[in-house]
């Protein structure tokens, strides 16, 4: 219940938004991938709204969560490479919601949401899993993964995602005022590379030894740079690898979802499942993320369940993940016409209920001049052809079954998603009007709004977030 400004009290809903770090639309079965990855995100599906063409902001975590949590584009709130910070005039969904009565809390296994890069603001709680805010139990759970990480000199992930989820129920259990409603944000890393899934859930897709497993290369810096050279049959294990990653997350979220159930608070909630980005495998000559705006990086799952309010559908419109927020505002029935000016994102209540909105949504997407670091760390001499591809600003815009990128080294890419939905074609010479006018709307929304250049001293992180950065792949 929400007290209201005229005294009285209004039922509202729960409202949890899961992240799945790294996870492409088409990792998950219900999405059309061949091996069944994801079969209780499948049952669940069924009895959601699942948009088909949902497309992330930008290639990797911090701009595209801060889109999220903004319902703006990076370039609006400024949080990218080069500034990984969200300023504090940007107003967040748990500042929001907050505001408005909600209990906030937030589970993140991901530095790259944190009090240090401004992502924190408006939780009442926020739980970065770091070894002092956990349980007892689970301390022994950190402890442990701790311990092989210094064993196998090598970074893995053992149990946190059990630690993450078993961090929200507590909080369920034992700090929610039940007198108030809620809004839990989860960011769980299981998919996001290194990819290393319990023995049972890899033994589901990839049949081989631990120690060829372990010599399967997760390095995206020396791949990509050239150093390390993989076969189709490397790249078919390192996915296969990744579908196990996503075969467990499945499995965590169907235990944390029989916990709703049991606790009472299936039945009036407000759940969002959806991803920041995708991983590529070989596509274009990369592995991992960012570095690029192709669409194996940009298309993800978006599932929203709302019993009662929202009707089984399949939506085929283009949506982006910075209209998550407008949405979730617009289903829990806040005033929000003020807000409603800064937000970049719309609402796509109507697109679930079935309302044809009229016209197209154009998606944009955005990264800012590459952060190229820890390459330089690895990797001596890289080149000047090196510089040249990567060292760059990127932005891409899909249109009218057309994607164009423009990039800051001066090139220019089209692809008809139609005829080539893998993007291996580049046919701006052949189509160099229909280019053109893509890069009209691409120049006309840069237009639209003024960009976010202030730049505020930055919290210094501490020696565990950097070590959870380095860990992954973020820092060297």
């Amino acid at each position: 219940m929400v007290l209201q400004a005229n005294g009285e009290l209004r039922r509202t809903p729960n409202v949890i938004l899961i992240m799945m770090d790294s996870v492409r639309r088409d990792a998950l079965s219900c999405y059309g991938c061949r091996q069944q990855t994801s079969p209780n995100i499948d049952a669940f599906a069924v009895q959601s709204v699942v948009f088909d063409d949902a497309i992330s902001t930008s290639s990797w975590t911090l701009p595209a969560v801060a889109s999220i949590f903004t319902g703006k584009y990076a370039s609006r709130h400024g949080a990218d490479d080069g500034y990984n910070y969200l300023n504090a005039h940007h107003e967040t969904i748990a500042e929001i919601l907050a505001r408005n009565g909600y209990q906030t809390a937030a589970f993140c296994a991901n530095s790259n949401v944190s009090i240090f890069t401004g992502l924190n603001r408006g939780f009442e709680f926020f739980n970065d899993l770091h070894y002092p805010n956990v349980d007892t139990v689970n301390k022994v759970f950190k402890a442990y993964a701790k311990g092989m990480r210094k064993v196998l000199k090598r970074r893995v992930k053992y149990h946190e995602t059990l630690v993450l989820y078993r961090e929200a129920k507590r909080w369920l259990r034992e700090k929610r005022d039940p007198r108030r409603p809620f809004f839990m944000y989860v960011h769980e890393n299981e998919a996001h590379y290194p990819y290393n899934p319990p023995r049972q859930f890899r033994r589901e897709f990839l049949r081989l030894s631990a120690a060829r497993v372990r010599a399967i290369n997760q390095d995206r810096e020396l791949f990509v740079a050239g150093k390390v050279k993989m076969t189709s049959q490397d790249l078919t294990n390192l996915r296969l690898l990744y579908h196990a990653e996503i075969r467990y997350l499945d499995y965590r979220l169907r235990q944390f979802v029989d916990f709703l159930k049991a606790e009472g608070l299936w039945d009036n909630l407000l759940l969002i499942i959806t991803a920041d980005h995708g991983d590529n495998f070989g596509e274009h000559g990369l592995i991992g993320h960012g570095l690029s705006l192709y669409d194996s990086l940009l298309k993800v799952p978006l599932v929203i369940y709302y019993p009662g309010k929202l009707s089984p559908r399949r939506v085929s419109g283009q949506v982006q993940l910075c209209d998550i927020l407008p949405t979730v505002i617009d289903l829990v029935d806040l005033p929000h016409e003020l807000a409603k000016q800064e937000w970049q994102g719309r609402s796509l209540v109507g697109l679930a209920r079935g309302i044809n909105l009229g016209g197209e949504h154009v998606a944009f997407a955005e990264h800012a001049m590459q952060n190229l670091t820890i390459f330089e760390a690895k990797i001596p001499n890289l080149g000047d052809d090196f510089y040249k591809k990567y060292k760059r600003a990127t932005r891409a815009v899909r249109m009218d079954g057309f994607k164009y990128i423009w990039s800051s080294n001066g090139e220019r890419e089209l692809y008809d998603l139609d005829s080539d939905p893998e993007e291996k074609h580049n046919i701006i010479g052949q189509y160099p009007d229909k280019a053109r006018t893509l890069q009209n709307t691409l120049s006309n929304w840069l237009d639209s709004f003024v960009p976010d250049t202030y730049r505020d001293s930055l919290p210094e992180a501490d020696e565990v977030v950097t070590q959870r950065l380095r860990d992954l792949g973020y820092l060297e």
